[in-house]
Parts: structure tokens; sequence; C-alpha cells
């Protein structure tokens, strides 16, 4: 009995060609010719790898002798793996607390398999929440920009081809909205941060948790929420008096600064002319007021900076604008009689 097989032709690129009683592979498929009975592994039940995403038609074909080929086909529609999100990182800075209130930052690191430009990063959302949901998963179900189980307390959404977050984050000086695209953080309260991306294949990561949180030059720190300061940080501002005061005259300075939380410790610390002083430090106790007079001895222009901080150690400063500028006394003079 004969086994001779005919070559067999498909359109996606011609079978290998192995000799009689063998089988081979190559990037199109698998042939056996003149092997009788079942082939041995792994061409009896094969394994294909695809390295691209797309619709594929996979076909057997068994042939014996001179009897009608024997065949059978399935389409094999493929997708890519979805894209992932990882070192997602929540950033903040104390001393933007001083202007912009509570206040964080988000970014991460994205992966997508694929080839460019589908693998890229296409859109992204972030969402910073808290109160009695702070650990529910959010909804994949987005609706009208909230995931439609929980209440986030900011939420930014867009497009980027980066692999990094928005460049602005969550900042508690802007307006309401609903939806919550704006923030609405405040103090002492616990919050965590969620991020998902989608590539250009149209396909979204699950939601991934924050995992890090760094505060200005401090160490990154591994948690999956962080709490925002008990209390605003001091609003630092003061006045001078007089508005034009001339050289070898007591300027008189008056604080002026909002604090919150307790009456003391508090400490004010004057400079005279920054960066380069002089400097004068007044503490509380046992000084009630941060009040001060001081004299300039020279003509020039001088840059006052006053800096607070309260009980919690929380300083901002408040620089006078525009600078002091000093003069010479106005020359007295009085009529005498002529001679």
């Amino acid at each position: 009995m004969s086994t001779a097989t005919p070559s067999a032709t498909v359109a996606c690129g011609s079978l290998p060609s192995p000799a009689a009683g063998s089988c081979s592979s190559n990037a199109v498929g698998y042939k056996c010719e003149a092997v009788n009975g079942t082939p041995s592994w792994p061409f009896a039940s094969v394994v294909h790898n695809y390295s691209t995403a797309g619709t594929y038609r996979a076909k057997a074909i068994i042939e014996r002798s001179t009897a009608n080929p024997a065949e059978g086909s399935a389409n094999i529609n493929l997708v890519s793996a979805l894209p992932s999100v990882s070192n997602t990182t929540v950033s903040v800075n104390n001393s933007n607390y001083c202007t912009a209130g509570p206040h964080a930052s988000i970014t991460w690191t994205y992966t997508s398999p694929g080839s460019p430009p589908n693998s890229n990063q296409a859109a992204y959302e972030a969402i910073i929440n808290g109160g009695g949901d702070i650990d529910v998963v959010p909804n994949a179900d987005v609706t009208g920009l909230n995931p439609s189980n929980i209440n986030p307390e900011w939420r930014i959404s867009g497009t980027t081809g980066t692999s990094s977050g928005p460049s602005s984050g969550c900042n508690s000086g802007n307006g309401d909205a609903n939806p919550q695209t704006t923030c609405q953080m405040t103090w002492n309260t616990a919050y965590t941060a969620w991020v998902r991306v989608r590539n250009g294949y149209g396909q979204w990561s699950s939601w991934t948790r924050m995992g890090t949180y760094v505060n200005g030059t401090n160490p990154p720190v591994s948690v999956n929420r962080w709490t925002t300061p008990v209390h605003a940080f001091p609003a630092t501002s003061f006045t001078i008096s007089p508005a034009n005061p001339s050289v070898d005259s007591p300027v008189t300075f008056t604080d002026t600064t909002v604090f919150q939380g307790g009456a003391n410790p508090r400490t004010w610390l004057w400079n005279f002319n920054y960066p380069a002083g002089p400097t004068r430090p007044i503490n509380n106790p046992p000084t009630a007021s941060g009040n001060t007079v001081y004299t300039y001895t020279a003509v020039g222009t001088y840059y006052p900076r006053l800096t607070a901080t309260d009980d919690l150690g929380q300083s901002c400063y408040y620089d006078l604008t525009p600078p002091l500028y000093l003069q010479d006394p106005i020359p007295q003079w009085k009529e005498v009689p002529p001679r």
C-alpha cells in the first residue's frame, strides 16, 4: 500500500517538505510525509504561538493513498493581551500645601504587548477616592466621567503617547464640578488612587491601586492609601508701616498670618533682606505676637520675608511685593530772615 501524499499548498504560505517517514514544521504549519498511524508528539497535538493579533484560519488535511483527503478547519480570532499598569505613585509636596491646599499627582508605568502604534498608551483614567468607598475597586462601567459604584473626589482622563500620568494633579484650590473633574480633597482625610489605561487595540487594563507614596524629598513609601495633613498650613502675610520708609527710621512689620490648629507653639522668622539677612526669630510661647520693628541704615532695595510655622511644624513664607526701597530722609529746612 502506498502512503505517499501529494504536496499541499495553502494561501498563507508553503508548508515544509519533510522526508518520507518524518514530520517537520515551519512558520506556516506542520506536515508529516509517508507516516503510518498517529504521528508522535508534537505533531499529533500541536501548539502554535501567534506573534500578532488578528483573525487566522487553521486547517488540518489528512491524505492516504488515493482516498479522498479529509480536512477540518476553524477560525481563530486573536486579540492582544491586555495592557497593564505598574509603579502607580502618588506624589505631594509640602511646599505646595501653602498655595494649593490638599493636592496630589499620580504617575504610573504603562506596559502593553504588541507592536507600535497599537501597543502605545492611547488613553488613561485616574481617580482619587476617599470616604466610605475608599477601598472599593472602581467599576469598569464609566458613565458621565464617573464610575457607577463610587463617588471620587477627583477624576481625570485623557490621551497620551507617554507611559506616565498627567502633568497636572488634584488641586483643591479648583472649584467644584459634577462630574468631578476638579479636586475636592480636604484635610485630615485618607485617600487612595486608582489608574487604568487603554492601548491602541481598544483594550482597557483593570483598575490598579496606588502602591507608592512620595512626599517632597522623602524616600518613597509602599502604601495603598495616604492621609492629608491634619489642618491647613499657615496663610502667611504681613504689612509694613510707613509704606515708604526712610533710612534710619523705624519700620513696623505687622504679622497678619492666619493660623489653623492650636494657638501654640508658633514661630515667626523675619528676614529683613532675603536671603542675605539679617534675621530675627520670634517664638510663641513666650511672645504671643509676631510683630516686630526694624531700622534700615542704608539706601537700597530690600526683600523682606516672613516664614510662619504652626503647631504641627508646617511652614509657609510670604515675600513683600513689591520689595522695599529705602531712601534718604527728606532734608529739613527752615526759613530765616535776610540779613
